[in-house]
Order: C-alpha cells, then structure tokens, then sequence
C-alpha cells in the first residue's frame, strides 16, 4: 500500500491536479493528503475527482491498517544543520525546539531515499517535510518507505509513503473520459457489443458488459499506454534536472530545469 502527502501550495489549478491525477494513477495510491491547497475545496467532489471514494480524516481507520492511525500535520523546521543548504539558519531556537518535541514524544524520523531537500525558493534549500512515527508503531510490525519525488508544481516536493506489508484491495474498473475523444472509440465498442453470445436476458447483458470492460482495458494500454510513459520519462527528466540545480545551481541548470 502506499500514499502520497503533499504540501502542494494552491490546488486551484489544472496543472497541479493533473500531476496529482498522474501521480495516483502511476503509484496506485491507497491515500492522497493535501497541505495549503490555498483554496476552499469540496472534500467529496475533489476525492472523486482524483479518483478516490472518501475523502481521510485525521483519524484513519480502515481494513488496510491493523488499528485505528492518527495523523498529526505540524508546521515542521530543519531538525540539524545539514537540511539547510546554506548551513545557517537564522531562528537556530526554533529547530531546538522542534528537537526537544521529537524528543519528548517519542518520536522516531523514518528518513527518506531521493533528494536531500523538499523545499526550495530557489535561493535556499531545505528539508521541511518529513515523516515521523510514534513508538506504538514500532509493534505493528511493519516498515515505513518514504520517497521524495520531483518539485514539479510546487515549491515542496511529494512524499509517497509506502507500506511494503500492506496489501491494497485490487483496483475497480474506471471508465476514462478521455476515451470518447478517440476516434476509434465508438466503433472499437461497437464492434466488442455485437461479438454473439450464447447467454440469454440478464446473463446475456452481464457477459456482455464483462467483456467489453476487458476489452476496454486492453484497449487503453494499446492506445493510450505510451501516453503515461512519456508522462513517467517526464517525471524522471524532472527529477534528475532538480537533482543537478540542486548541487549546481547554475542559471543554465535552472533553464534546463524549467524546460
């Protein structure tokens, strides 16, 4: 199983949804959190939108998970010297304060693989955004990954959350309103709907319709496969774009960045 939590910065625009889509799409996301989406969202309306039948609480209860999960969002700060790229910061006592909370709850960092930083004005780095467990945690008797992903629409880069024990439900059919601009749509249907069938009445109807939802799904990955290929190439150039402007930041790296 795994999630995404993403302090996305404004969810009002198209560009942030659809990497968002993307995003729930390419992982299979069991969960997607949104921080400042700086706009007044219907919860409902935008969980079916992303593709998703409930919107989360903070308490998370569900037959995914052993017991009920509680989850705290703090306005977090650097926790050492290292997660700042200038190596100074100018509030030194506010990350002792936020040690001393760790410290004093128990709590444990699960670290990350991927960039060093998840935050950026282009000026300074840091790590904001991280991931931290309580001791009662420890004896579910699982392992927490966390990944962070690529910048892109957003000043504060993803993180996807994966639970390696977890096994998530096997996914519905959806059907895919880009479907029915393709040309060839109506009459690939066409075509599936009047194959014979020796059932009859409801039968009849039911194998019809599990044929064609199989055909469909074939017929997606034929036509429109490499479409979310180019999307996933997109997101790795990104990534590894950032990574360099990261290290180097160079005004050259930065246009390569942004094209």
């Amino acid at each position: 199983m795994s999630g995404i939590i993403w302090n996305v910065r404004g969810f009002g625009n198209l560009a942030t949804q659809r990497r968002a889509l993307f995003l729930r799409r390419h992982y299979h996301l069991s969960f997607l959190a949104v921080l400042e989406p700086m706009v007044d969202l219907d919860c409902r309306y935008m969980a079916r939108r992303m593709g998703f039948e409930e919107f989360l609480h903070l308490e998370l209860s569900s037959q995914l998970f052993p017991s009920s999960v509680i989850v705290t969002v703090v306005y977090a700060k650097c926790t050492s010297m290292e997660e700042h790229s200038a190596g100074v910061l100018v509030k030194p006592g506010a990350m002792e304060d936020f040690n001393n909370f760790i410290m004093l709850a128990g709590l444990v960092d699960v670290g990350f693989v991927g960039d060093r930083y998840t935050w950026t004005n282009n000026r300074v780095w840091k790590r904001l955004d991280r991931v931290l467990l309580s001791p009662s945690w420890g004896s579910l008797d699982f392992t927490v990954r966390v990944e962070h992903l690529s910048r892109a629409a957003s000043d504060h880069c993803p993180l996807l959350v994966e639970f390696p024990g977890f096994q998530k439900p096997r996914a519905s059919f959806r059907f895919q309103r880009m479907w029915v601009r393709h040309r060839d749509f109506m009459q690939t249907v066409r075509l599936n709907w009047r194959l014979p069938s020796v059932a009859q009445g409801l039968q009849r109807l039911q194998m019809k319709l599990r044929r064609l939802k199989e055909h469909l799904k074939w017929w997606n990955m034929e036509v429109f496969g490499n479409i979310h290929d180019r999307v996933l190439q997109a997101e790795e150039s990104m990534a590894a774009a950032e990574h360099a402007y990261d290290r180097d930041p160079t005004a050259q790296r930065r246009t390569h960045r942004s094209e």
